[in-house]
Formats: C-alpha cells, sequence, structure tokens
C-alpha cells in the first residue's frame, strides 16, 4: 500500500469499525458532550464527457466529524467540530482554518477544517448563534436535498461563518436569519460560478427562511426561503461590473399513511427562481439574453415500507442561471432512486444510483456531460 492511500483506507476500514465503539466508551465531564457523525463508503461514477470521453472512477470514501459541546450555563452552548474527508484516490491530505473552501463545493478529498465553532444562547422562543456553524434547509423525504441552502450533504464539507438567529412564531411557523461572511478568496458554503466575492461589497450576504414541520392534514412541510448576494454576480464574465444574486424558494411535503403499520407514501415538492441570472454567453451556451433562472425537484417516497426501511425516486432541474445548490449542478437533469434502511437511533445504510446529464450542449463541445452514479455507504451517529 503506498504512503497515498495508507491514511484513507486505515480511516476507512478503523474509522467505521472501530471508532463507534471507542466514543461509546468516552467519559466527559459535567456539561460537556460529544457530537458529530463518521460516514463513508464505496463509491463509483461512469461519465460520458463533453468531448466524446468515457472514464469511470471508484474510490473508497469516509467522512469523519467528531465536536465537543460545552454548556457553561443554563442557556449558553460552546461547540467546536473537527470534519475531514478522505479517500483511496486523494494526492494528499492537510487540515486548514481558512475562510474559504477549496472549490465551489467544499473541501477537496484528503481535506480538514472545523466545520463548526461558533457560541449559541437560546432565549426564550428564540436563539443567537454566532460563529461557524451548519445551515441547511431540505425537502423532506429519503434523498434529502436542497435548492439554496444545504450545507454538508453526503460526504462534502461545507459551512456557514456568520450569525444566524431564530424565532418561533405563531402556529408552529419558525424563522431563521442568517447574515453570512464570504471571503475575497471564495465562499465557505456552495456557489456556483459566475458568482464570485472579490468585491468588496460582497463580503456579507443574507439568507432567510420561513418554516413549519407540524402537520397540517396531509401537509407535512412548508417552507419559503430567500437569498441575497451582493455584487456577487458577473452576468458578462469576471472581467465585467458585478451585479446583485437574488433568489427565492418554496417547498412542501404531503404524507399519507400506508396502513397501521407507520408506513407511509411521502410526496415532495420544491421550485427555485433566480431573478437576476448570467448572460448565456457566460455560461458557454447557445443563444442570446439572459440564462434561465428556475430550479424545481420532485420525490416519490414510501417511508417506513418495512420497519426501519425507505425508498425514494427523486427528479430535478436546473437552469443555467440557479447557482447556489450543493445538490444540482445549473444546466442540469438528474433522477435519483435512493434506498435508505435506519439500522437504529445511531446507524443506517443507503444505497444511491444516480443519472445526471447537461440539459443544454455548451458551445464547442461534441455532446453534452452524461453521469450515471453509484454508491453504498454506512452512517454512525454520536
Amino acid at each position: 500500500m503506498t504512503n497515498r492511500l495508507a491514511l484513507p483506507v486505515l480511516l476507512v476500514s478503523g474509522g467505521l469499525v472501530f471508532s463507534p465503539l471507542a466514543l461509546a466508551d468516552i467519559e466527559l465531564g459535567e456539561g460537556l458532550a460529544l457530537y458529530g457523525n463518521v460516514r463513508g463508503g464505496y463509491f463509483n461514477l461512469r461519465r460520458e464527457d463533453r468531448d466524446g470521453s468515457k472514464d469511470t472512477r471508484e474510490d473508497w470514501r469516509v467522512r469523519v466529524r467528531a465536536g465537543l459541546q460545552w454548556q457553561p450555563a443554563e442557556r449558553w452552548t460552546l461547540a467546536a467540530r473537527f470534519a475531514g474527508r478522505y479517500s483511496t484516490n486523494q494526492d494528499d491530505h492537510s487540515f486548514a482554518l481558512d475562510w474559504h473552501a477549496t472549490s465551489p463545493t467544499g473541501l477537496a478529498l484528503g481535506e480538514a477544517t472545523l466545520d463548526e465553532a461558533y457560541a449559541a444562547y437560546q432565549g426564550d422562543g428564540w436563539s443567537l448563534k454566532v460563529g461557524r456553524f451548519q445551515v441547511s434547509h431540505e425537502l423532506d423525504g429519503v434523498a434529502k436535498k436542497g435548492l439554496d441552502r444545504n450545507d454538508s450533504p453526503n460526504t462534502d464539507i461545507t459551512w456557514t461563518d456568520g450569525v444566524q438567529w431564530q424565532m418561533d412564531l405563531a402556529a408552529g411557523w419558525q424563522a431563521t436569519v442568517v447574515a453570512d461572511y464570504n471571503d475575497r478568496e471564495g465562499p465557505s458554503n456552495a456557489r456556483h460560478k459566475p458568482l464570485d466575492f472579490s468585491a468588496s461589497n460582497a463580503r456579507l450576504s443574507g439568507f432567510a427562511a420561513l418554516e413549519n414541520a407540524e402537520p397540517w392534514g396531509v401537509v407535512v412541510q412548508r417552507s419559503f426561503s430567500v437569498t441575497y448576494l451582493p455584487d456577487a454576480l458577473y452576468a458578462r464574465g469576471l472581467d465585467g461590473s458585478a451585479g446583485d444574486y437574488s433568489a427565492l424558494a418554496a417547498r412542501t411535503a404531503l404524507q399519507w399513511p400506508l396502513g397501521d403499520n407507520g408506513s407511509a407514501f411521502l410526496l415532495g415538492l420544491e421550485a427555485g427562481h433566480a431573478f437576476d441570472t448570467p448572460r448565456q454567453a457566460t455560461m458557454g451556451l447557445p443563444g442570446s439574453g439572459d440564462s434561465d433562472g428556475l430550479a424545481w425537484q420532485v420525490s416519490f417516497n414510501l417511508m417506513n415500507l418495512v420497519p426501519g426501511h425507505s425508498i425514494g425516486l427523486v427528479g430535478s432541474r436546473a437552469d443555467a442561471g440557479w447557482l447556489l445548490s450543493p445538490d444540482f449542478i445549473p444546466n442540469s437533469e438528474m433522477v435519483e432512486v435512493r434506498y435508505q434502511w435506519r439500522v437504529d437511533k445511531h446507524q443506517s445504510f443507503e444505497a444511491r444510483l444516480r443519472y445526471r446529464e447537461d440539459l443544454d450542449k455548451l458551445l464547442s463541445v461534441a455532446s453534452e456531460r452524461q453521469d450515471t452514479d453509484f454508491y453504498l455507504r454506512y452512517t454512525y451517529k454520536f
């Protein structure tokens, strides 16, 4: 085994098999709690690329997230968490505390950081969190995905640096407002080109959401969210001027019981619209004018069909002007089947088969890109 492969392979075998048992024996002081998860498995991607070439990539991959929470007083929480992702195909390994991720979708394989380091205060019906933390607003279902805000999906590592305020409203509604910092070198969560944060006015951006998870008849989820990124959109390319990028998203899930054994059918719907989008030419697409800014996903789920076992089907489309999601690539459409087995409150197995292709053929390429990928993964939550 080469030195390049030794670390990730040891982490996969040791982390997934022995870590849960070892962590269970750790005794912490009063007010301290260990939290996080270990997730890993086998990943396979077959690609028919835009130049007509074909390629197959496979690896064993693991993401380790382990942190400590401390409650020095009744309403206060301090937390910090290590997060690293490793693969049998990585080139190197490193740890860094940067304000930005190394790619538009997060850390590269072999990289690690602190994905949480925050102070939180819990008031009466409201809370405030300051520092580095995770923000996720996903559509309910077996394959939880989000159009606009979903930090660290799958084995990715992204984060939010800033301030989050949440408040309980009437009738089960909750408001969330996030003000986040964007480094000049790049964002810390998923943002796609031609979004860029080199302009001084792009340092701070905003996100706000209203969400209700209390059942209302067959409706089990209702959510609305808005994103505002000032001076981050280079509609005519990075050599042009910067403009604001704003988007609105809405999601809902409806659930019907199937018999009296706890199984149910869940239908999930989410749609988003970006108001100002890059030009077709900027995205490398034929035609003139602005690119479309619509995105949507729909999921069909058989939940707990057999105790602990669920299966879901997801279809989605993201136009070239939708630039916010780690789950949906601009100018692409996707179909995915996901199987999940929740062994207990700590352990789960998942298998995914996904097909994704370009919506429109880019200029000066031979064909659309087509990806077929599969994974089998295990997650232990502690």
